[in-house]
């Protein structure tokens, strides 16, 4: 029997381990060049859009855009719209209050509107509109939009808007009916045209409040929670009767209108809040307590002057039992436009 030499032994080892550690480091090297191979594919992949993601943030909405929100009788207001499709087919529809009666301008004559009647628009993206008469002193015109697929005639998108007008004879023709009672006061002013115009005097703006009540039951072991939210921007007519309003006319006095309610379970100490205006003014009031499920309803009246675009409003609401201030702040943007 043949013995092997423990030399030879150690060398056949040596050699095997050596082209066993050659070999994973081959091993290695090849598994390092396809993953840095495969990264770039990797990676073009995720930065490449999905065709189907193109499509939906390419679906464009309906906008629209008027040169004026108030108009008086006999004044005209343009609106334009524009769509996804370029060849698609418009419809316009007029939600008038009572008592109005509007008119389109064309290419021959004005025409007549119909309210409450929709009309098609072939290939249009604007109409003119004009106020003929209206029975009320302030009046409301909301119009709605409809694109229709011009393969099908299905609609497609709609979108609504609206403008106000203001017929200030009413109320000159109600104060010619029913004259003035003498009595020892200072005389007052002629009635002045709705809404109001700003004073030329430089006066701290006083809040106008209202308070609607609920029906409140208090925990006295429950928590405070006001909120401030419903913002609205507007105008004040001479009543300090708030007009709503999507743009605000330098020329009249505008408003802000917001809602402040406790909906928590626990009546509420006194708060205050304090409000930044479109004009820059900050205005500050004390509040009595809130009991669950009371709201007040705050109106800030303000004179625009030469603040014209975009205009932040601010509010906050400060109370010392209220738990959850996350939601006792806003800010707004207001058009004042000239």
């Amino acid at each position: 029997m043949n013995e092997v030499n423990p030399e030879t032994k150690s060398t056949v080892a040596k050699i095997l381990t050596l082209i066993g550690f050659v070999a994973m480091i081959v091993l290695t090297v090849y598994l390092v060049v396809r993953v840095v191979n495969m990264v770039p594919d990797r990676l073009a992949n995720l930065t490449e859009p999905d065709p189907t993601d193109n499509e939906t943030e390419t679906e464009a909405g309906l906008t629209i855009t008027a040169d004026k929100y108030l108009i008086g009788l006999d004044e005209p207001v343009t609106i334009s719209w524009s769509g996804p499709i370029d060849d698609g087919i418009y419809t316009f529809t007029a939600e008038c209050d009572e008592g109005v009666i509007l008119s389109r301008e064309t290419a021959d004559n004005p025409t007549p509107l119909l309210c409450h009647q929709v009309i098609g628009l072939d290939g249009e993206t604007g109409i003119t509109l004009t106020a003929l008469e209206s029975e009320t002193e302030v009046s409301e015109v909301y119009y709605v939009i409809g694109l229709l697929d011009p393969s099908n005639g299905d609609l497609v998108l709609e979108s609504e808007s609206y403008f106000t007008i203001t017929n200030p004879t009413i109320n000159t023709n109600q104060a010619e009916e029913n004259p003035p009672v003498l009595s020892q006061e200072p005389e007052t002013p002629d009635i002045e045209i709705e809404p109001s115009r700003p004073s030329t005097e430089t006066a701290t703006e006083q809040p106008v409040y209202t308070t609607v009540y609920g029906l409140p039951v208090s925990d006295p072991n429950g928590l405070v929670d006001l909120t401030a939210s419903h913002f609205v921007a507007g105008y004040l007519t001479a009543e300090q009767n708030f007009l709503r309003s999507q743009a605000i006319d330098n020329d009249f006095r505008g408003a802000i209108r917001f809602m402040v309610k406790n909906i928590g379970t626990k009546t509420s100490d006194e708060w205050h809040f304090v409000a930044t205006l479109p004009s820059g003014q900050e205005v500050t009031s004390k509040r009595e307590p809130l009991k669950p499920n009371e709201e007040a309803t705050i109106t800030l009246g303000f004179t625009p002057g030469n603040h014209l675009g975009n205009k932040t409003v601010s509010v906050r609401v400060y109370s010392q039992a209220d738990f959850n201030q996350n939601n006792n702040h806003f800010i707004w943007s207001v058009p004042i436009v000239d």
